[in-house]
């Protein structure tokens, strides 16, 4: 039972580390996206309606 106990809290510890990356990157990443305020219109497409 002890073994068991050992082996649930380093997976936990793993898990808490694996998340910890996960928000990190996907932070990083969220974060440099532009606004949408910061695009421009290009004039590349034309809406025609039918």
């Amino acid at each position: 039972m002890g073994k068991l106990k050992s082996i649930i809290f380093v997976v936990g510890i793993m898990l808490l580390i694996l998340a910890a990356a996960m928000g990190y990157l996907s932070f990083r990443y969220l974060s440099a996206i532009l606004p949408a305020d910061s695009y421009e219109d290009k004039g590349v497409y034309t809406f025609s309606p039918y």
